[in-house]
């Protein structure tokens, strides 16, 4: 064999055993990735049947869960009555999946319980506007955090005023956006009335 074709063979050697270590460098990585995450699993949110009527709690306030899972149909909520709206009648809240409107406005209060919550003498509401082409209520709508690693959304413990047209105010708190048995896009709040 000629020296050139004793180092080429040479090369391709070790091309050969790079590409082999790399290879297997690659494969054993993949499977401490999947045996790692495995120990990592996120924990689970708590899921609430579809109630589509508000129960009164033993605290006085209300809870209701309403699907709101289909991206193209906005789901009207009446909190006075406690019932998703029916008919030409106007909503308070409306929600698709985890957006929402609120037509005469709303507040972010920050983290205080629904029991603290208050309005000042002189309430600035917020209103609805277009935010990347869609109509939503930017007091209201960062009522959740996202988790890339896990994908699901957590309420944050904040709670929200919002202005109903009978006059009155919601304090709400979102508690959960899961399904029973399991699932995303079943939206659960708890709400009190005050006079506004």
């Amino acid at each position: 064999m000629s020296e050139p074709d004793s180092t080429a063979a040479q090369l391709g050697t070790s091309s050969n055993k790079i590409v082999l270590v790399a290879g297997l460098t690659f494969a054993l990585t993949c499977v401490a990735f999947f045996y790692a995450s495995s120990w990592l699993t996120p924990e689970v949110q708590d899921g609430y049947p579809v109630t589509n009527k508000a129960k009164v709690n033993s605290d006085g306030t209300f809870e209701i869960t309403i699907d709101t899972s289909n991206r193209n149909k906005w789901i009207p909520l009446n909190l006075g009555a406690g019932r998703i709206t029916a008919g030409q009648e106007t909503p308070d809240l409306t929600f698709r999946r985890y957006v929402a409107q609120v037509p005469l406005g709303a507040m972010d209060l920050g983290p205080v319980t629904l029991e603290e919550a208050a309005l000042d003498g002189n309430p600035e509401w917020v209103k609805d506007e277009f935010v990347d082409g869609e109509l939503q209520n930017e007091a209201i709508s960062k009522w959740y955090s996202y988790s890339y690693w896990t994908h699901l959304l957590t309420p944050k413990q904040h709670t929200y005023a919002v202005k109903l047209k009978n006059g009155q105010v919601a304090f709400l708190n979102f508690v959960s956006y899961y399904c029973v048995p399991e699932g995303s896009g079943c939206l659960t709040i708890r709400y009190k009335l005050v006079n506004g």
